[in-house]
């Protein structure tokens, strides 16, 4: 999912805003304390316990200022598609005071969910990334002032965390909707999200031992890929893979 609004209009919040209407926790540090665990430990809890994992992919700035205070509408007026220079202005409009998300498990490509769509949700969020960080970059007129703005925007865009968002199953729907411009892979939402839904530190707010109890009785097959995702993370993490695995 992105959102947001910098000097590009494929961008998400920084700095410090009016939080009134979201709510926000303190401990968001927290989540910079988990940065060398694994993704593979938080997604296969996710999988255990019948979570879905949001992806939003921005740049360092934003990324803390996400973190601080969540992903907030006033900030919005980016999209998660829509790259046609002929449609940016349209897309530009129709994205104003939402924010976006790349999909979990609900993921599709060419009407069909499977690895496709896996692989898409993954990646999307770095290429959205880049073009953050690409915005972060002065631009000047000679050709290598333009290869550095280049090799600088990858650079901040990998080197970025991706944002996740953690909601149940049951908690998307109708909080989250289709985003026309992405085509199966990604969500927008008319509501601010809260910084207490990010990362195992939002994880370990919501989830109770009636989501594993539940996730295990009525989808078996995911929770155990999610045990078995969870030690392959934990093992990874131990090793100081974590990181970047």
């Amino acid at each position: 999912v992105t959102g947001g609004n910098s000097s590009s209009p494929l961008e998400q919040q920084s700095g410090s805003h009016d939080c009134s209407k979201v709510s926000k926790v303190s401990d968001w540090w927290l989540n910079l304390l988990a940065l060398p665990v694994s993704n593979h430990v938080e997604e296969g809890l996710a999988k255990m316990s019948g979570f879905e994992v949001l992806r939003h992919g921005t740049s360092w700035p934003n990324y803390i200022g996400i973190l601080k205070n969540g992903g907030l509408l006033e900030k919005g007026g980016s999209t998660s598609g829509g790259f046609s220079l002929s449609e940016e202005a349209r897309t530009y409009q129709r994205s104003k005071n939402r924010f976006f998300a790349f999909k979990d498990t609900e993921a599709y490509v060419d009407g069909k969910k499977g690895f496709q769509g896996a692989v898409a949700v993954r990646v999307a969020p770095k290429m959205h990334a880049v073009l953050s960080g690409s915005a972060l970059v002065k631009e000047n007129s000679t050709l290598l002032d333009k290869i550095k703005k280049v090799f600088s925007a990858i650079f901040l865009g990998f080197t970025t965390p991706t944002i996740r968002f953690l909601y149940r199953t049951s908690e998307l729907h109708p909080r989250f909707k289709e985003d026309p411009d992405y085509r199966g892979i990604a969500y927008y939402t008319e509501e601010s999200l809260p910084n207490d839904r990010i990362g195992l530190a939002g994880f370990g707010k919501h989830v109770t031992a009636k989501d594993f109890a539940r996730q295990f009785k009525h989808d078996p097959l995911r929770a155990t890929q999610g045990l078995l995702q969870l030690i392959w993370g934990i093992f990874l993490t131990t090793i100081g893979l974590g990181t970047i695995l």
